[in-house]
């Protein structure tokens, strides 16, 4: 964060915007695992079936195809946002440090979805390759997302003097754990699509031990199990800011809500079978509270001026000026 903030409220705003955008994108790539859309345009990609527009297409490939839209269009959002930080702000600004970032998290974004496409792991795919990438792909998003807000971020003017590096080690430690929750979410959420839950089963049914059941089938209580556990220091983290000054306040507010929320949803989640629409609502709320864990982590992490960017982040920065 900054002390010239004002000058780039506009910046600010479009890095909110593509931040939003991009979650959406995030969402929409969910419902194509969802309804098993995954394999819409074939093993084709960027193409669909061969094609730069399908011709004929059935639900599931105006599904997949209508995904790679959105996506390309984040991407052209995510490109045009460095761009514009770039052009406007200084060098050394830490801005231009995230924006860097961002790019090569999108562009690990698209290897990894084409990973999957084309080499088959999509639709009623139960592979462990599939499972790995699919973890690989959710920790990605994550610093995706968070490296756009904290473009914005980066952007703000500076809060009031709240630097503090042990409770930026604590907070780290958290963003850290909830990389790790989220990452075993995308794997039992993989599993609820793939092997669906009978609506009202016993944990006996959502963990079965027989050797026949599939190791999805198998893993289904660990995520619950390690959300919880996880969720405790998180919630410890957000409370001990919940009660210091502003802008700590109310980002420790939000990270606290955010995980009792999501707490709640995931018990309503195993309540209901995993229905679709509940599956996103939880990822959807999953990336919200990511965002307040950045938020908090840049209000401990805020200088009173741009820091230092990093040899390698200078030297690609200074290519594309």
């Amino acid at each position: 964060m900054t002390q010239d903030g004002p000058r780039f409220s506009g910046l600010r705003k479009f890095a909110a915007l593509v931040t939003l955008y991009t979650i959406g994108v995030i969402l929409f790539g969910a419902w194509v695992r969802v309804t098993g859309s995954g394999a819409g345009c074939g093993e084709h990609w960027p193409s669909c079936h061969g094609e730069v527009i399908p011709r004929a297409p059935n639900i599931k490939t105006i599904i997949e195809f209508t995904h790679r839209l959105t996506s390309g269009l984040d991407g052209l959002l995510i490109l045009g946002l460095a761009v514009a930080v770039f052009r406007l702000t200084p060098s050394g600004h830490r801005a231009r440090t995230w924006a860097v970032r961002a790019a090569i998290f999108l562009v690990v974004e698209a290897l990894l979805g084409a990973v999957l496409v084309k080499f088959g792991l999509v639709a009623q795919d139960t592979s462990k390759v599939r499972v790995l990438v699919v973890a690989i792909h959710l920790i990605n998003t994550l610093m995706l997302v968070g490296s756009i807000a904290m473009v914005g971020l980066a952007l703000a003017p500076a809060p009031a003097a709240c630097a503090d590096r042990a409770a930026l080690r604590r907070t780290r430690l958290a963003g850290l754990l909830y990389t790790v929750i989220c990452a075993m979410g995308a794997v039992t959420a993989l599993g609820d699509t793939l092997f669906p839950i009978v609506f009202g089963a016993s944990v006996a049914h959502l963990a079965p031990s027989a050797e026949s059941a599939h190791f999805l089938e198998r893993v289904r209580l660990i995520h619950p199990l390690v959300a919880v556990v996880g969720s405790l220091w998180i919630l410890l983290v957000g409370a001990a800011a919940a009660s210091a000054p502003a802008p700590l306040r109310s980002a420790g507010r939000l990270v606290v809500a955010g995980i009792l929320l999501q707490t709640t949803l995931g018990v309503a989640n195993i309540a209901l079978s995993a229905p679709a629409w509940m599956q996103l609502v939880h990822l959807a709320t999953a990336n919200f509270v990511w965002l307040s864990l950045v938020w908090l982590a840049a209000c401990y992490n805020a200088p009173t001026d741009a820091a230092a960017v990093g040899p390698k982040i200078r030297a690609i920065e200074e290519k594309i000026a």
